[in-house]
């Protein structure tokens, strides 16, 4: 009867002790943060990221967005593990009221980072982001408002040209002029069309990547050339529900 109950302590201690030794061992890895300097290829980027949360175009750019928790090397993993596990012994098992809390707390740290490359998917540049703020005007400055777009003018219907009717003549009336005929109407010019080469692109409100979004287009999607700004593209919609700018490096 005694054996049993000792067991049973035993048991329970070794139970105890291994909560913050396998929590030590079991900590995130460690990302190589050198993988996201410029001119590293995307391949590199993603083989020690993982795979990106969202992956699409933003400014024209190429981008993938990754959030992970940034943990802690192998040997560091270990030595916490051996720690926790030596002061189990030496305290029989009452080390875990302060090793637990502690693992749950140190278990790395989140981080959420945007990553935008070139043409040839080259690391371009780096923005790291902070979930749950936003970014606060400057002191002094006033926020500019976003721009509204005017709504589409509807052209004005045109009045049909009324039917040229022939006058009768009579033996009696003689010679009689004839309405002169219509001249033809010249056709309307052809419309410049552009096509959309990226997965995706933005549409924005100005020749710029500081005005906002008004909507966004795909690969394939066909846009009515309207003007152009520098590297930017007036564009509108084919069906002419909306026009904006686009960068003219997302369109062929």
């Amino acid at each position: 009867m005694k054996l049993t109950k000792l067991s049973f302590v035993l048991a329970a201690i070794f139970f105890i002790c291994s909560c913050s030794v396998y929590m030590a061992a079991n900590q995130p890895a460690k990302k190589d943060m050198t993988v996201l300097k410029e001119g590293i290829h995307q391949s590199a980027v993603r083989a020690e990221m993982g795979q990106p949360v969202w992956s699409g175009v933003e400014d024209g750019c190429p981008c993938d967005l990754f959030k992970f928790k940034q943990g802690y090397s192998k040997g560091l993993k270990a030595g916490r593990a051996i720690f926790h596990g030596l002061a189990d012994v030496f305290t029989l098992g009452l080390w875990e009221v302060v090793g637990t809390p502690v693992e749950l707390i140190a278990s790395g740290t989140d981080v959420t980072v945007k990553v935008f490359y070139d043409k040839d998917l080259m690391v371009l540049r780096v923005q790291t982001l902070e979930e749950g703020k936003s970014k606060e005007p400057e002191p002094g400055k006033t926020p500019e408002p976003e721009k509204t777009l005017e709504p589409d003018k509807t052209p004005e219907p045109q009045t049909p040209e009324k039917p040229v009717t022939s006058i009768p003549v009579t033996p009696t009336q003689g010679k009689v002029d004839l309405p002169a005929k219509p001249q033809p109407v010249a056709p309307p010019q052809s419309k410049s069309i552009v096509t959309v080469t990226w997965t995706s692109a933005n549409i924005r409100s100005g020749a710029g990547n500081e005005f906002p979004v008004v909507t966004d287009v795909k690969q394939g999607d066909r846009l009515i050339l309207l003007g152009e700004d520098g590297e930017w593209f007036k564009v509108q919609l084919e069906n002419g529900s909306q026009e904006g700018w686009i960068s003219n490096g997302v369109v062929k």
